[in-house]
């Protein structure tokens, strides 16, 4: 392993395979009869901080002034500092890394001595 990569545990690696197979599994079923942009853009509709540093927000987006608006405020929060901590005993995988997307975190290093297991 570099200093660029990582790799989860093996009781990581099952505790994301549960979460992905079942969050997955919900988003197929909602999303079942979009593809493309129009997937694309309800994504972005009912996250926007996942579009916070799209290249295609605004084509997909274009006749939506209202998210492009939402998508602009989150683009606007940016990091406090260089180093941003937060802790996520308790929270969701997507809780905690939405709040690190809103305050601009692009690097993560997690260095608890014993990791709690995140919600």
């Amino acid at each position: 392993m570099t200093s660029d990569s990582w790799q989860l545990t093996p009781a990581g690696d099952r505790i994301a395979a549960t979460y992905a197979n079942r969050h997955t599994t919900l988003f197929a079923l909602r999303h079942r009869d979009l593809r493309g942009d129009a997937l694309v853009a309800e994504t972005y509709r009912q996250s926007p901080i996942h579009a916070s540093r799209s290249r295609i927000a605004n084509r997909v987006l274009n006749d939506e002034p209202a998210t492009r608006e939402r998508i602009a405020a989150v683009r606007s929060v940016g990091a406090t500092g260089p180093l941003v901590t937060v802790g996520y005993e308790g929270r969701s995988y997507e809780g905690y890394f939405n709040e690190l997307l809103k305050v601009g975190v692009s690097r993560l290093c997690d260095v608890c001595r014993r990791p709690a297991h995140v919600a």
